[in-house]
């Protein structure tokens, strides 16, 4: 190791403003995409219809969930050592998921079968055998994790290479989809392009990393680009029109699902921009060759953007004026030098956004039934001011929630634990 490199990277506070931005976006991305949840007798339309990447925050979950597993745990595990692994993911997910499933079940009035409670107290809810209630819809992605902490046991224990496990996986998730393209295929595939993303953060934590201070211009940029990235990701545009392609021209393929069975599989083409963002903020080294796929990375949107250039005037492309304005903000401040006043701004910023990090799993477990809980309420509806109103709103409940459930009642239940 030299002074300019290390192999186990330390704690990262940094990431802390990274896992806030994804919680929120999340919570933005379900405000608007749910329309009149929040607010039964209005959405907002033009610019601020904008759909924030709620989608593609949980692929950057699952690629930092893997991220920290593989940064916390650098040996291989042992056998000896796979209770502790185990009290310590049950303690840090489990107390509060059962929390946050109450939440959505009493919002619903407790209308749901026993079967269906059931199923989600054991993280069984998916889509072949028990959907998972709406009233807190976000808390599929938990049944992922749960299921990718459990395979990385054997796999730690057997010394598999990270980057071998996310290949296979994405073959695995093909091969699946191919031969079965409904039902249990499908749901395989599925599983397998998530474990494939979290698999790529767990192998991000085997690389070399920059003792060097962060430059947190660089970080800022890197959150604008998550912000903007979901409608000028060029290679979610190529796979959905191939996408579109062999539905209409089967060659022989049974694809007459897969305009519904390829959503996850698309996922993986968000896999770059994801690990893009990531590697920011964990202060991977990159050579010569790494820092031209970055750079590749960040102007490749230019070729969507121009889109909108050239068709002003088309209905949609207003909803589009906040990611074209956070790529421009973003790419300049990738590629241009950083002054002294812009890095201090950048800091500042990213120190600001620390405390919801801290907070990001309560966020993201605990928002979904307070919307469902306004929509049910009429009064003060129908217009942009009570939308406004509705926002502020949830995100002072949600904060707060979240904050309780972090701080107050997770530490709780540790200190009774261990």
């Amino acid at each position: 190791m030299t002074n300019r490199t290390q192999l186990k990277p330390s704690f990262n506070i940094q990431l802390e403003a990274l896992r806030g931005v994804a919680a929120l976006l999340v919570v933005w991305h379900h405000v608007i995409f749910h329309r009149f949840q929040l607010d039964p007798n209005y959405m907002p339309t033009g610019a601020a219809a904008f759909n924030a990447p709620g989608h593609f925050a949980v692929m950057v979950f699952f690629l930092l969930s893997g991220y920290v597993i593989g940064a916390s745990q650098r040996e291989p595990l042992r056998v000896n050592q796979v209770g502790m692994y185990l009290k310590k993911r049950f303690t840090r997910i489990y107390p509060i998921y059962l929390l946050a499933l109450l939440a959505g079940l009493a919002v619903a009035g407790f209308s749901y079968s026993w079967e269906v409670v059931a199923a989600h107290l054991i993280f069984a809810n998916n889509d072949v055998l028990t959907p998972t209630i709406f009233e807190n819809n976000p808390l599929w992605s938990l049944q992922h994790e749960v299921l990718f902490y459990l395979l990385f046991i054997p796999l730690s224990i057997l010394r598999a290479r990270a980057w071998l496990v996310a290949i296979v996986s994405i073959l695995l998730s093909i091969l699946c989809l191919s031969v079965d393209p409904t039902g249990t295929g499908a749901l395989v595939s599925r599983y397998c392009v998530g474990f494939a993303i979290w698999s790529t953060g767990w192998a991000l934590a085997t690389v070399h990393f920059s003792t060097n201070p962060p430059q947190y211009t660089k970080l800022i940029s890197a959150l604008l680009l998550f912000v903007c990235i979901e409608p000028f990701n060029l290679f979610l545009t190529i796979g959905e029109k191939l996408t579109q392609f062999f539905t209409q021209h089967p060659l022989g393929l049974n694809v007459a699902r897969w305009p519904i069975a390829i959503v996850r599989p698309l996922d993986l083409l968000t896999v770059p921009y994801a690990a893009f963002i990531v590697m920011q903020f964990i202060h991977v080294r990159p050579n010569r060759a790494m820092k031209l796929i970055l750079l590749m990375l960040q102007l490749l949107p230019l070729y969507t953007f121009k889109y909108i250039v050239q068709h002003p005037n088309e209905p949609q492309i207003a909803a589009l004026v906040i990611p074209a304005v956070c790529y421009v903000v973003s790419t300049l401040l990738f590629l241009l030098p950083s002054s002294l006043v812009v890095e201090k701004a950048s800091q500042w910023l990213i120190h600001n956004m620390i405390p919801f990090g801290a907070i990001s799993y309560g966020i993201y477990v605990i928002h979904f039934p307070f919307i469902s809980l306004f929509h049910q309420i009429n009064w003060f509806s129908g217009t942009a001011a009570s939308f406004v109103f509705r926002s502020v709103l949830l995100l002072v409940l949600t904060l707060a929630a979240s904050y309780l459930l972090e701080k107050r009642f997770q530490p709780w239940i540790k200190r009774r634990l261990f």
